[in-house]
């Protein structure tokens, strides 16, 4: 799970490199688990992007650190990644790196899935 003032790594190309989380947006909890909305402070950006250092915004995250069980065997990353999004809850790069949790297709994001080329 992604506690709340965590250092996250983004895994799209819309030009923030790392960001910070400092709400999740369900409820009273303190920690994040996949497909949950955060808001997020740009910390590191790369220049000339849609995303500059220290902007307010939301992500979904889309890997966690935690060990996710199917049928016969779970699934686990080292680390945590997010998408940032829009204002209409879209995503806002057009490119994802990396592979995607297949569980976030019972979710509204599946532009999420769409825009990457694994899912696990």
């Amino acid at each position: 799970m992604t506690c709340l003032l965590s250092t996250i790594k983004t895994a799209d190309n819309s030009g923030a490199k790392s960001v910070k989380c400092i709400k999740i947006m369900r409820g009273k909890h303190l920690q994040a688990k996949l497909a949950d909305i955060i808001v997020v402070i740009v910390k590191k950006a790369r220049p000339k992007k849609k995303v500059k250092k220290g902007d307010l915004r939301k992500a979904i995250l889309i890997r966690c650190p935690y060990k996710h069980y199917r049928e016969h065997y779970a699934i686990q990353f080292v680390k945590s990644s997010c998408v940032i999004l829009d204002k209409n809850n879209n995503p806002l790069g057009s490119r994802l790196f990396g592979p995607v949790m297949f569980e976030l297709r019972e979710t509204t994001y599946s532009k999420v899935l769409l825009m990457s080329g694994q899912s696990i």
